[in-house]
């Protein structure tokens, strides 16, 4: 059970960075349901790394709290600022 657990942790962590990388792209999308689902998986993969690659996705998180820091301020959708309040606080 545990070599199971670890890798797919494995997986996870390898997949998330990748992730981060094409969320970035995307987040700066006008559509409001684009901007929603970035958030989301943003929030996804909070919950999936393991707390062994914080250090090592230390600067996309950085740049995460900086983008929902101005959405929150900024954005005029105001689902897509509830849900950015609910992640910023992760």
């Amino acid at each position: 059970r545990l070599c199971i657990h670890t890798q797919k942790a494995l997986t996870l962590n390898t997949m998330i960075k990748p992730l981060l990388e094409i969320l970035k792209v995307v987040q700066q999308h006008q559509d409001a349901t684009v901007k929603h689902a970035v958030i989301y998986a943003y929030a996804r993969s909070f919950f999936s790394i393991d707390e062994t690659y914080y250090d090592d996705l230390i600067t996309h998180f950085i740049e995460l709290k900086c983008l929902l820091d101005y959405i929150i301020i900024q954005d005029t959708n105001t689902e897509v600022q509830k849900l950015t309040r609910s992640v910023r606080q992760i």
